[in-house]
């Protein structure tokens, strides 16, 4: 059976389009976007996690890159509601963000990451659920019941004379006003925390503690941000007491940390100043 070369042609240029169709697809449900040797995959939450209102949502994503990646931004719902920017290109390591949500609801979280040459990757879709905080259970007391008395009553009415009284003067009250003093709140904007360690050199170990001074904040501060770069990693998280116990990935090496404030508000603090220590 022969077939005319127009007939050849049609089918040529069909399984040319199916098999380019089938290479530029996405298989739906993939948790992982790679384009150009860069990966970026949030890890915390899981989908389909149900969280309060107000409750610290703090979204973790793994990010690899061979360019470097320098800015790192959270959306939600589709919008940006967070930009960090990076002090140096990340090729490896996994960056943490906080968010508050205010209000109730299903919500949709995506991280994007822009490369040092400007391309724009962005990771799988994460829902999570905001339910509204259960108000507490009040316990009343059982009512105790007034007995009913049936019996008919007949009042015994006796008259006694009136006594006459002389009035009694009404004393005289003098009221002393002391006028209550006002205070006018006064937002400061928030400083950076002071580190206080690691600083300067300390034998091989396997983790070790960043401490800092506590950051005052009329809103009151919600968490405090850590990050650490070494060995061209970053590991970044957020902790609210003043302390964290950071996991050293290798001895005979230097790593930086700084360390930013958050308050109830959600207003981001600056970062402290980069602290060098190294681990012989």
């Amino acid at each position: 059976m022969k077939f005319c070369r127009s007939t050849l042609t049609r089918l040529f240029f069909l399984v040319l389009m199916a098999g380019l169709g089938l290479a530029g697809c996405v298989l739906p449900g993939s948790q992982q976007v790679q384009v150009e040797g860069a990966l970026v995959q949030i890890v915390v939450p899981a989908d389909q996690t149900h969280f309060s209102v107000g409750d610290l949502i703090q979204i973790k994503s793994r990010i690899t890159s061979t360019e470097g990646i320098t800015v790192v931004r959270l959306l939600l719902n589709g919008v940006e509601v967070r930009r960090d920017q990076l002090s140096q290109p990340l090729k490896n390591g996994t960056i943490t963000q906080g968010w508050q949500p205010l209000e109730s609801g299903t919500f949709t979280l995506q991280t994007s990451i822009e490369s040092s040459a400007g391309g724009n990757i962005s990771s799988q879709v994460v829902v999570v659920i905001v339910n509204e905080q259960s108000p507490p259970e009040v316990q009343q007391e059982p009512t105790t019941a007034v007995p009913v008395v049936d019996d008919t009553i007949t009042p015994t009415i006796t008259l006694t004379p009136t006594e006459t009284l002389a009035p009694t003067p009404t004393p005289t009250i003098t009221l002393t006003w002391t006028p209550t003093p006002t205070y006018t709140s006064t937002l400061e904007p928030l400083v950076a925390p002071e580190p206080i360690a690691p600083s300067g050199s300390y034998n091989c170990r396997s983790t070790i503690f960043l401490e800092w001074n506590y950051v005052y904040s009329p809103n009151g501060i919600a968490y405090y941000e850590w990050i650490v770069e070494g060995l061209g990693a970053v590991e970044t998280d957020t902790t609210t007491d003043v302390q964290v116990e950071f996991f050293l990935p290798s001895c005979a090496a230097t790593y930086r940390w700084q360390v930013r404030a958050v308050d109830n508000l959600g207003t981001i603090g600056p970062y402290s100043s980069w602290i060098d220590f190294s681990i012989e």
